[in-house]
């Protein structure tokens, strides 16, 4: 059944806002899949030594998008991983290009009312922000991506739902 995933060594990508779900789907996909999983969030934070908000404190959003996009030249360079991306990646066009070289980018897409504010994230501490963040970042992220996947429901159904997209591919 998945055959084609696996032996297509295409890594499946997920972008999408923060706390849209990227980490947990990925995760519980890769478990399905029986594929490798890694979040570039978590490699900038071993790389750098420190926590994301402290690398905004330290280095501002410049800082932590130099470190995201050698992050994110890392993990395209790999192969049938899946993987999380920060909610700000597919800002950068070349982060864009390199993901897409290795793998499809989906859109992880949550309703901005079940998107969770949180004080570890630096650009999307209260609702206010939060929401502005979407209505920014949706064009983005629909031009961005291959496919688009609500996550508003079970996470047994968006999995399901990338499974098939990716299927297809």
């Amino acid at each position: 059944m998945y055959r084609f995933l696996l032996s297509s060594r295409r890594n499946i990508v997920l972008c999408g806002m923060p706390s849209s779900g990227k980490s947990t789907v990925g995760q519980a996909l890769a478990a399905r899949l029986g594929m490798p999983f890694t979040d570039t969030d978590d490699v900038i934070r071993t790389h750098a030594g420190m926590d994301i908000p402290q690398i905004f404190v330290l280095e501002g959003e410049a800082g932590f998008r130099r470190r995201e996009r050698i992050a994110v030249q890392g993990v395209a360079g790999e192969q049938g991983f899946v993987v999380a991306t920060g909610g700000g990646t597919v800002l950068d066009p070349s982060n864009v290009r390199a993901l897409k070289r290795s793998g499809i980018l989906v859109f992880l897409d949550r309703a901005p009312q079940l998107l969770e504010p949180t004080a570890d994230r630096p650009l999307s501490r209260d609702r206010a922000a939060l929401e502005r963040l979407y209505a920014q970042r949706l064009p983005v992220y629909i031009a961005a991506a291959d496919a688009r996947i609500s996550n508003d429901g079970a996470l047994t159904d968006t999995v399901e739902s990338i499974i098939g997209y990716a299927q297809q591919g």
